[in-house]
This record gives C-alpha cells, structure tokens and sequence, in this order.
C-alpha cells in the first residue's frame, strides 16, 4: 500500500549509507523506517534549531553578536558532554565491559537450567540490543544537535559580517 506520507530523495557519504545499512540490518528494520525514526526522535531538537534561526534573521546586529555568543557557549557545553559518551561508545565497540561491570560471570549448575539459562541469555540480549539501539539514538541525536548549533552559529556570524559590511558601504 503506498503511504500518504511525503518523501524525499537523499545522497550520503558511503560510511553514512554503510552505517545505516548495517544498523537496518541488526534491527531487523528497513532503512528508510530507521532514517524515519531517527529524523521523528531528533525533530524536537529541529524544530528548536528552526525557530532560533528564524528569530535570528530578525535580530539586528547586536543581538546577533549576543546570540553567537550563546550558540558557541551552548556547543562548548554540548562538546563536554559528548566527551564521557564518545567514550563509553568506544568501550562498548571495543567489547570491554564498563569497570562496574568487570569480573561479572553468569553460572549454570546442569542441564536442568539450560532451557531456562538460554532463554534468559536471549531475552538479556535482545534487551541489551535495544538498549545498546536506544543510546546509539541518544547519542546521535546529541551529536546531530551539536551539528545543528555549530551551523546556526556560522551561520549568525556570517549575517553579522553582512550587516557590518553593509553599514560601512
């Protein structure tokens, strides 16, 4: 059945596409459904972007310095953030429990368990699966942010360069 949805046509860098594939494949999900999820998880943080942007176009020379100002304050805040998150990504790729978790084992005493012991090991996975999908959401949402505030200020500096100039022409 064909969606009433409207759609759009996008080119990505191949380690993007690869990224996106592999994730569609692990989840056992379409591609274009995970783009769609992620874009819905992350449009709040859009439409914030979108609203300070059209404000800023409004603003006249000063409080555009002011909000420059604001915007980098923001990204070096989000910046510090990402930090302890990139790393915690890294231990996860890297296979290393975090240190709390280190030395934890999971025993079984028979076969009598095995059925039982399996069916957990399943069920802990699939939730790890989802909780490792969940973060992975999370964090690129934070970085896509961090993208977003690092345009909006190039962008807020340039039109205060336009303004400046205008006024000494």
């Amino acid at each position: 059945m064909a969606t009433q949805k409207p759609r759009i046509t996008i080119t990505l860098d191949q380690d993007v596409y690869d990224t996106i594939r592999g994730l569609s494949e692990v989840q056992g999900v379409t591609m274009s459904g995970l783009v769609s999820e992620f874009l819905a998880m992350v449009n709040p943080i859009q439409q914030r972007v979108l609203r300070a942007c059209q404000k800023a176009q409004a603003l006249n020379t000063e409080s555009k310095a002011s909000m420059v100002s604001s915007l980098e304050a923001s990204e070096a805040q989000l910046t510090e953030m990402l930090g302890p998150l990139l790393a915690l990504m890294d231990q996860l790729v890297d296979e290393q429990p975090p240190h709390s978790n280190t030395g934890v084992t999971n025993s079984t005493d028979g076969t009598k368990n095995e059925k039982k012991t399996a069916s957990k090991v399943r069920s802990r996975a699939l939730r790890e699966a989802e909780e490792d999908a969940e973060f992975e959401s999370a964090f690129r949402g934070l970085v896509e942010a961090g993208n977003d505030l690092g345009k909006a200020r190039e962008e807020l500096r340039a039109d205060l360069v336009n303004l400046r100039r205008k006024r000494t022409e």
